[in-house]
């Protein structure tokens, strides 16, 4: 680079833009004693890189504001590629709300998508499913994880297990207390040849030869 000005030990004007250097044993500092919202501002028409090599990139604030103004697939990314032994890790320290962290898509969806599993770690022991802040499912342990409770949302509502096709299989009745089989499906004891289903009017028995 072809240095055209040194504005002190640790600015340099170059031929092709501004840096802020400092010696090895030092460090380099924007201080601004303004209270206004852009009390500092950096701005760039092109791209804007920060680049610790060795050290911790900080941000820190009483509120801290990451937004993207183009519209453009991934237009905020947090990306780890250093090595096999990468972590990303989003982390809350004193919160102590049902949301601490949360993920919020105002119109879209939000999807999980990993090379190998997903997993859900609450020490609270409940997972829930909600729709518009509405409990319809919720997986609890009472006991360490020994046993686990499947709790639906609404009194008397039931779980319904369904084929891929939306075709009914068996339901968790939950205004009757019992396990309904859906009409002309079958409860197989052991083996397909065992069996007993109901067809609206009479119950089956199959029994294997």
């Amino acid at each position: 680079y072809v240095e055209s000005e040194r504005l002190s030990n640790a600015i340099y004007l170059y031929d092709d833009g501004i840096y802020l250097d400092s010696p090895a044993d030092g460090r380099a500092r924007l201080v601004s004693d303004g209270t206004g919202a852009k009390a500092i501002e950096l701005s760039s028409s092109g791209g804007f890189n920060l680049h610790a090599q060795h050290g911790t990139i900080g941000i820190t604030g009483s509120l801290v504001h990451i937004t993207s103004s183009t519209n453009i697939a991934k237009n905020i990314m947090l990306h780890a590629n250093g090595g096999v032994a990468d972590t990303l890790l989003l982390t809350s320290s004193f919160g102590t709300s049902a949301d601490a962290i949360g993920l919020r898509a105002g119109q879209g969806g939000i999807t999980l998508d990993a090379g190998l599993d997903i997993v859900l770690d609450a020490d609270g022991a409940d997972i829930s499913f909600k729709d518009g802040g509405t409990q319809y499912l919720k997986f609890t342990s009472a006991n360490s994880a020994a046993d686990v409770d499947i709790v639906n949302g609404a009194a008397d509502g039931d779980i319904i297990f369904k084929d891929a096709g939306g075709n009914e299989v068996f339901r968790m009745d939950g205004g009757e207390e019992a396990l309904l089989v859906a009409s002309g499906k079958k409860l197989m004891l052991g083996a397909a040849e065992e069996s007993l289903h109901g067809d609206g009017t009479d119950i089956h028995f199959s029994v294997g030869s």
